[in-house]
């Protein structure tokens, strides 16, 4: 009479116990070393570049940017240095014109953040809202390239 209780409360105990670690290991941020998520450098600025075109573009030092690309769709679940570059550039906005346009941690991680924060930068530089899809594309990295010394 009491062995199926005990085999319920076992089965219970044992199920709560996986639960939690099911759920941790669903970080959807990649991490380098112990519990620290990948922080990239930003020294964003003016570059004359008749080849790939002049404008703002984040670099970590000199020679170059993360990424030269004005045409390239970057967006949301996007990894790497196309959107370091987004960030990095974003961060300059926000530095410049308040915190909306702030994608928080630059990291490489194209999420909810940088995505909210294109779609600020978008609406302020273009009207229509076909426009404001939280996408980096050929328009709105120009927005994020050029449009800065507009705004001033």
């Amino acid at each position: 009479m009491y062995r199926p209780r005990l085999l319920a409360t076992t089965l219970l105990s044992a199920l709560l116990a996986v639960l939690p670690a099911a759920g941790a290991g669903a970080d959807p941020i990649p991490r380098n070393g112990p519990g620290l998520a990948a922080v990239y450098p930003c020294n964003t600025g003016w570059i004359d570049n008749p080849e790939m075109g002049s404008g703002y573009y984040g670099r970590p030092d000199p020679p170059g940017p993360y990424s030269w690309t004005w045409t390239e769709e970057t967006h949301y679940g996007h990894t790497g240095p196309r959107v370091i570059e987004v960030q990095c550039l974003l961060k300059y906005l926000a530095s410049t014109e308040g915190s909306l346009y702030d994608p928080g941690t630059v990291d490489g991680q194209f999420g909810t953040r940088t995505r909210n924060a294109v779609v600020n930068a978008q609406i302020r530089c273009y009207w229509e809202k076909e426009y404001w899809d939280g996408a980096v594309g050929p328009i709105t990295w120009y927005c994020l390239r050029q449009q800065w010394s507009k705004w001033g």
